[in-house]
């Protein structure tokens, strides 16, 4: 399963999809008809009719008389070669943690330190080299070895503020996350393939014919914005929107304004 974010208007969806809602404050401004879920496109993943049980169709046979309007945002058809290979180096980061223990980890003493550097190497691929130098530059923090002696510039010693910053997110990440679940999740998001055993991706996205906005961010590294081109033109009825921001990914979260105003105008359209 691949959760990824996917904006749905509607007014009765009655759905097998596992999904989730997201913290509505991340877009305090949008059209109070939609509702911000995280939808799985799994090989399992199906919509289906109030009553039926145990009967499983394409997604677009259901789609149509419960979902009015889809916004992917951010994501592509499927994971890419690139997406993967940033999940395999976090992965790697945990496996190379002597406290991974070849696959058996202790409950009681997991590998954290290995799960606080793959966090660190999410935190690069949100963001972008042009939002990292406007932020942190060749910064360092102001604080002086024991002897007072001015810090170093450089070597493992060197207080970057951008270290600062990586460590101390890859430190917070530690009270929300496990790191089997973390590996297991990039696992799941490594198969996300809306063509899977739907007779490729063309195939699959030319079915789904409701009114589709399709969002990408004109910075973004991790899901670069020619595979919402892609969408766009594998959906019948779809439209692009180009957020524009030196965040990169994290465009989606940190530029509300342009995020609410595209969905808004075309939640109104389809109203």
């Amino acid at each position: 399963m691949l959760c990824f974010p996917v904006l749905l208007s509607y007014t009765q969806i009655y759905t097998s999809f596992p999904f989730y809602k997201m913290p509505t404050p991340y877009f305090p401004n949008t059209h109070p008809n939609v509702t911000f879920v995280l939808m799985s496109f799994s090989k399992h993943s199906t919509i289906e009719k109030k009553h039926t049980q145990n009967k499983r169709k394409h997604i677009s046979d259901q789609a149509k008389p419960f979902v009015r309007t889809v916004l992917p945002i951010a994501c592509g058809a499927s994971h890419t070669a690139w997406q993967i290979a940033i999940s395999e180096v976090q992965r790697q980061a945990i496996y190379a943690d002597p406290k991974w223990n070849n696959g058996n980890p202790s409950p009681d003493d997991p590998p954290l330190a290995g799960l606080s550097v793959a966090r660190q190497i999410g935190m690069v691929s949100y963001r972008t080299s042009m939002g990292y130098e406007k932020k942190f530059g060749r910064k360092v923090r102001n604080a002086a070895t024991d002897d007072d002696a001015p810090p170093p510039s450089y070597g493992s010693q060197a207080p970057w503020e951008v270290k600062s910053y990586l460590i101390y997110q890859g430190t917070k990440f530690l009270s929300r996350f496990d790191p089997v679940t973390y590996i297991k999740l990039t696992e799941q998001m490594d198969t996300h393939d809306v063509g899977r055993n739907r007779g490729g991706k063309e195939k699959a996205l030319r079915n789904v014919h409701i009114p589709a906005l399709v969002l990408g961010i004109d910075s973004d590294v991790l899901y670069p914005l020619h595979e919402q081109k892609e969408l766009v033109s594998l959906f019948p009825n779809a439209e692009l929107k180009v957020i524009h921001s030196e965040a990169g990914h994290d465009g989606f979260l940190l530029e509300q304004d342009q995020v609410a105003s595209y969905i808004t105008g075309f939640l109104e359209a389809h109203d």
